[in-house]
């Protein structure tokens, strides 16, 4: 085994002569290459991120948009600096930079993820960039079949994932959007009821309902089709 980096112009060479794991790769090299010659008006590097966003939304069938913060944005090459000292030590000055107070600006992180790292976002951008691509990101999710937050698009998700469920007595398989609400130990209900056979998870016993392995991807009942949606 080998391990080299290369271009998307080296990478879409190997199409269709590779592992299903390197087509991937490829699928989403092609893709930033289109992007790249389709809208002109970006710099390649936000036209490939508009086509990683939407490779993302594909594979994943879910986004996330949060505001997040970065020191550098490797788009538009804007870095946030560092601190100055405010007063003068054994190995600096007052007014100094101080290497170990890095600054930081705003961003949104684009990808659903359980851990974040300060300084950094693993598909997004600073918001400057972010206002340049936003309308061309929506319409290019328009007709991607994923779970897309109101936060990025301006209404609601048309489509939702929900986690796959199986109800150890009685086999039942389904997603969570399909069990029956239970009521919530303060207020409201949350949804952990079998739909066959009414078995259900308590508090303090046996879990009956399982999460099993994948997602659907299923119509929100909620959307409403956007008036002039396609002018």
């Amino acid at each position: 085994m080998a391990s080299v980096e290369l271009t998307d112009n080296e990478l879409v060479l190997l199409d269709g002569k590779c592992s299903d794991k390197t087509q991937k790769e490829i699928d989403a090299a092609k893709s930033r290459l289109e992007a790249i010659s389709t809208f002109g008006n970006l710099s390649p590097e936000l036209a490939a991120l508009v086509a990683d966003i939407v490779s993302e939304a594909k594979a994943s069938q879910k986004l996330a948009f949060s505001n997040s913060s970065i020191h550098y944005c490797k788009y538009c090459k804007e870095n946030a600096g560092y601190a100055r000292h405010k007063g003068t030590g054994r190995y600096h000055r007052k007014g100094d930079i101080n290497r170990n107070r890095p600054l930081y600006m705003g961003a949104v992180e684009l990808k659903c993820a359980f851990i974040h790292f300060q300084g950094s976002v693993y598909l997004g951008c600073c918001k400057k960039c972010w206002g340049d691509i936003q309308p061309i990101v929506v319409k290019q999710l328009k007709d991607v079949v994923a779970e897309v937050p109101k936060s990025l698009t301006g209404h609601d998700p048309k489509w939702l994932r929900k986690r796959n469920q199986k109800c150890i007595q009685c086999k039942w398989e389904g997603h969570e959007g399909q069990l029956k609400p239970l009521p919530a130990l303060m207020n409201g209900y949350y949804p952990d009821k079998c739909p066959s056979c009414g078995a259900k998870n308590l508090l303090f016993g046996r879990d009956n309902i399982e999460s099993a392995e994948g997602y659907a991807i299923v119509l929100n009942p909620e959307f409403r089709e956007e008036p002039n949606a396609d002018q």
